[in-house]
């Protein structure tokens, strides 16, 4: 048996004779799932948001309807574990303070604003499983200074990249067949490699 409790807090549940459970100290935790449990969130004391399970997670129309919304300030490391398959929309958009994020190779796609406003993020590893990038996915990542997007990406979406006013490099592949308007708007790129012919305007 687990016991969740809040951070900095198993002293006095074991005051209280809880020794023989195990004791989780954690911020939070719930389910995000699109089928609600087939996907469950877990925020350590240490600011490292752990997204496990097995399928899609589920979408959200607001930003404050992201369960792990309310953390937001001290959510520094994102662990999404393999078997996850998509991460819905807005899942982490405003993490100020973010700076590291493990993505899988069951992950096929990064959604819609997914990690609109982490403004604190350099870099992020795009694994070869994902074939879309959604809609200011990165937008406003002022930090973010260069990414290699994977050879299996098709579609890149409107404003996918705007005003990631740092980014002075972009691997692009050949095999794209869209690219969404202002895609790198605000973007000055002294590096691009492997542009699509007659793409649609990306600055």
């Amino acid at each position: 048996t687990t016991l969740h409790v809040p951070c900095g807090t198993t002293a006095l549940y074991q005051a209280k004779g809880w020794q023989n459970i195990i004791i989780r100290e954690e911020r939070g935790h719930g389910t995000c799932g699109a089928e609600g449990k087939n996907l469950t969130w877990t925020l350590s004391c240490d600011g490292t948001l752990t997204i496990s399970g097995s399928g899609a997670m589920a979408d959200w129309s607001s930003s404050d309807k992201v369960p792990w919304y309310s953390y937001r300030s001290s959510i520094t490391t994102v662990n999404i574990r393999d078997g996850v398959t998509s991460v819905g929309n807005r899942a982490f958009i405003d993490c100020a303070v973010l700076t590291s994020v493990t993505i899988p190779n069951s992950v096929t796609s990064i959604d819609n604003c997914m990690f609109a406003g982490c403004t604190s993020l350099t870099s992020v590893e795009i694994p070869n499983s994902v074939t879309s990038i959604g809609a200011s996915a990165f937008s406003n990542c002022v930090e973010l200074s260069s990414v290699d997007i994977p050879k299996g990406v098709t579609s890149i979406g409107d404003g996918a990249f705007a005003n990631c006013c740092s980014l002075t490099s972009v691997v692009i592949p050949n095999c794209l067949s869209s690219v969404g308007t202002g895609s790198f708007e605000g973007v000055d790129l002294s590096t691009v490699f492997s542009l699509i012919e007659n793409p649609s305007p990306i600055f």
